[in-house]
């Protein structure tokens, strides 16, 4: 067996994305919390709003794009977007245009024509270019639904739409609008903002203007609209601050998801079930190979022990990557010296 063939692809990749998303290691306590929103947002067509948040490194994003792994399905009855909050923002169109950007143009196209309940005549007419238009026709309705600055004359030429997206009134409309005809179809529309508490940062009227759009857009659509963002804090009554009053009321009864340092065992927990989910079909070789178990579990205690690291995801995966780095070609174990001077570059780090 080769190095190679332990894993399909790499388990100890940090950064989220949508092919790690598909799996979640250990913290029971917490992927049931996240089960509870999964089940009502399958069950209940209310919208609603909700909160995850977590110091940096605890796996707040990943979160974010297993929860949109869970709901998206072959039904196609959820459409999830993930956007990160900019570092600096205007205005709530600046949200805007990250968020459409990332929707299937064409499929959006076709639910709001079926929907026969369009609030704003322009999207109808961009709807009925990305369909039925010419490439240019396209085009130019795709740059106006994303608040780009086509020329309006060609705009109005090809297309019929009368006026460009400049504001974050009409911003909020379009994408309510959208929201709309989705749940006219019965689809529901999944927003999850990462990095939340970036909010924070704005002027108090940048940041007026976001939240009051983003609470407008919610109370326009009491039907199959909900709201997921991440927040990095330390702690939760910090972690609430970035969420003014207005959104929060919107959470009713439901508490906002926690993502905690792990203990040892749950530490160790989330490292054999993050390799199982990496490996081959039909792998039946040794569960924490090719590193071993005693190079883990030195890997586990010295971050423990330490006063720099917690037991988190991403330093857990650190350690454990460097410890995989130092695995021979011929893959002999480890030896304690090996693991002790790998894991020394981690403290370094610290």
């Amino acid at each position: 067996m080769k190095l190679e063939d332990f894993f399909d692809e790499s388990p100890f990749t940090l950064m989220a994305d949508e092919a790690s998303a598909k799996h979640w290691a250990g913290r029971p306590a917490v992927l049931k919390s996240i089960d509870k929103i999964i089940r009502r947002l399958l069950r209940r067509d209310e919208s609603s709003f909700d909160i995850v948040w977590a110091d940096l490194g605890a796996g707040k994003s990943h979160t974010l794009y297993y929860l949109a792994s869970r709901l998206s399905d072959d039904t196609n009855k959820r459409i999830c977007v993930i956007v990160e909050m900019p570092e600096q923002i205007k205005n709530f169109r600046d949200l805007y245009q990250r968020i459409v950007q990332k929707l299937p143009f064409d499929q959006l196209a076709n639910y709001v024509l079926r929907s026969g309940t369009v609030d704003v005549e322009n999207l109808d007419r961009a709807a009925r270019a990305i369909v039925h238009g010419t490439p240019e026709d396209r085009e130019l309705a795709i740059q106006w639904l994303i608040a780009e600055r086509p020329d309006l004359r060609r705009l109005k030429q090809s297309t019929g739409i009368t006026s460009r997206i400049e504001s974050d009134a009409t911003a909020t409309d379009v994408l309510s609008s959208l929201i709309s005809c989705l749940s006219a179809n019965d689809i529901r529309f999944c927003l999850m903002i990462d990095e939340f508490q970036r909010i924070g940062k704005l002027a108090e009227s940048s940041r007026s203007k976001v939240t009051s759009s983003l609470r407008s857009t919610l109370s326009k659509n009491p039907r199959n609209f909900s709201v997921i963002v991440s927040i990095f804090s330390k702690i939760e009554k910090t972690a609430m601050s970035f969420i003014p009053d207005e959104l929060l009321t919107l959470m009713g009864m439901s508490r906002p998801v926690m993502l905690p340092e792990m203990n040892e065992t749950e530490a160790i927990d989330f490292v054999r079930e993050r390799m199982k989910a990496f490996r081959p079909l039909n792998y039946d070789g040794e569960e924490f190979a090719p590193i071993g178990e005693m190079a883990v579990r030195r890997a586990i205690e010295t971050i423990a022990q330490s006063s720099h690291h917690s037991l988190i995801p991403r330093t857990i995966l650190q350690a454990i990557s460097l410890l995989y780095d130092e695995v021979p070609d011929n893959l002999s174990p480890l030896t304690s010296e090996e693991v002790d001077d790998a894991l020394m570059t981690l403290q370094a780090a610290s």
